[in-house]
C-alpha cells in the first residue's frame, strides 16, 4: 500500500461551499478521496504566498477532498490544515488504515487559533466496501492546487467551479445516493 501522508513531514516554520469548516465542538464524518496537495507558505489569507519548503519561516499545509453526506447527498469539501492534522492522518496510515477506504471523524475543540485542536479518528466499523467506493467516484472533487495552472507541468482539468473533470479522480455527474451500508 502506498502512503498518502509522509509520517516524517517537517514544518520549516474559496468559498464556504469549497472548504470544510468546523466550529468549536463540531465534528464531521467522511472519507478522503482523490489526491493530496502539500505546500509551504508564508502569510495568511489574501497575503498567503506558496513558497519552497526551505524558505525561512515557511509553514506546512495540505489539502485533500473530504467527502461526507449533507442532506442525503455526497459532498466533497476541501480540508486544508497544517502539520498536526497531517501527522494524525500519517499515524493512521502507519497503523494500517487505507485512508481512501476508511471512514474518519474530524472534530474541533476550541474557538481561537491559539486554543483550537483538531482530532482525527477512524470510525469503528467504518471500512468502505467496493460498492460504496464505486458510488464515491461520482462525487465532484475540487481542484486542490494553490499554484497558477500555467506554471504547472501537468494540468488537471476542472470545470468553472473548480471541480475535477479528469475521470481518474471522478466524473461530473450528480450524486443522489442514500445507501444504508455507507458508514457516514
Amino acid at each position: 500500500m502506498s502512503s498518502l501522508f509522509d509520517p516524517n513531514k517537517k514544518s520549516s516554520g474559496g468559498s464556504s461551499d469549497m472548504f470544510l469548516t468546523l466550529k468549536d465542538g463540531e465534528a464531521v464524518t467522511g472519507v478522503i478521496c482523490g489526491p493530496i496537495y502539500e505546500y509551504y507558505h508564508l502569510g495568511y489569507g489574501k497575503t498567503l504566498q506558496v513558497v519552497d519548503e526551505h524558505t525561512e519561516g515557511a509553514s506546512f499545509k495540505f489539502r485533500a477532498n473530504f467527502v461526507s453526506r449533507e442532506n442525503g447527498k455526497f459532498v466533497a469539501k476541501i480540508i486544508e490544515r497544517g502539520l498536526t492534522v497531517y501527522e494524525q492522518l500519517a499515524a493512521l496510515e502507519q497503523a494500517g488504515y487505507d485512508l481512501h477506504k476508511t471512514t474518519i471523524r474530524i472534530s474541533r475543540k476550541g474557538s481561537k487559533q491559539q486554543d483550537t485542536m483538531y482530532m482525527v479518528m477512524p470510525v469503528p466499523g467504518g471500512e468502505i466496501n467496493q460498492g460504496v467506493l464505486d458510488l464515491l467516484k461520482n462525487v465532484k472533487l475540487w481542484e486542490l492546487s494553490r499554484e497558477k495552472k500555467e506554471n504547472k507541468e501537468e494540468v488537471v482539468k476542472t470545470d468553472q467551479k473548480g471541480h475535477y473533470l479528469d475521470k481518474e479522480y471522478n466524473t461530473t455527474s450528480e450524486s443522489n445516493y442514500t445507501v444504508d451500508e455507507i458508514p457516514f
